[in-house]
C-alpha cells in the first residue's frame, strides 16, 4: 500500500490481501485495487496492539498470553482505515475497509 500526499509518494507499506484475492465486486470480501481516499481513521492515537472487533475498541492490548487464549481469532490491531474509491470512480460510497495490522502479531 502506498501513501501519497500532493501526488508525491510519502511511504510504502507491505500488506496482506484477502484470501479471496483482488476485485471490486461489492460484498465479495476481495481486496480492492486502485486509488482511494481515507474517509475515516479508527484508532487514531491508540496504543500499538490495541484490539478491535467490528471497529470497536475491546479495551485489550495484544499480547502472547491473549493470543494463546484466543489463537483462532482473526486479529484486527492498532488502526483501521475506511476508504472511498478515488474521485474519478463511479462508486462514491464507502465500499471498502482496509484493516492495518501486523501480518505476524507475534512481533508486537
Amino acid at each position: 500500500m502506498d501513501y501519497y500526499q500532493d501526488n508525491v509518494l510519502q511511504k510504502s507499506y507491505p500488506i496482506s490481501s484477502s484470501i479471496n484475492g483482488v476485485g471490486e465486486v461489492k460484498d465479495s470480501f476481495c481486496t480492492p485495487t486502485g486509488r482511494f481516499k481515507i474517509s475515516e481513521k479508527i484508532g487514531d492515537n491508540v496504543k500499538l496492539g490495541t484490539v478491535f472487533i467490528a471497529r470497536i475498541l475491546t479495551g485489550e492490548i495484544y499480547s502472547k498470553q491473549l493470543f494463546d487464549e484466543q489463537a483462532d481469532k482473526d486479529w484486527i490491531l492498532t488502526r483501521i482505515l475506511w476508504l472511498v474509491m478515488g474521485l474519478k470512480s463511479i462508486i462514491k460510497t464507502r465500499m471498502s475497509v482496509i484493516f492495518i495490522f501486523t501480518v505476524h502479531p507475534m512481533n508486537l
